[in-house]
């Protein structure tokens, strides 16, 4: 057990699988925070251009 770092019934981390969608929620998950924070900025900025 000592030399099994991880779980045997999880996958490996680190590892990308093409067919699987929850990384398509990884990637929601990294994406969506970005650009919800780019458009914050971005509205209130505009917001005190064109008032």
């Amino acid at each position: 057990m000592a030399h099994k770092e991880f779980c045997q019934h999880c996958p490996a981390p680190y590892t990308w699988n093409q067919e699987s969608w929850a990384n398509v929620g990884c990637l929601l998950a990294m994406v969506l925070p970005l650009f919800l924070m780019i458009f914050f900025w971005l509205f209130l900025f505009f917001g005190f251009l064109f008032r």
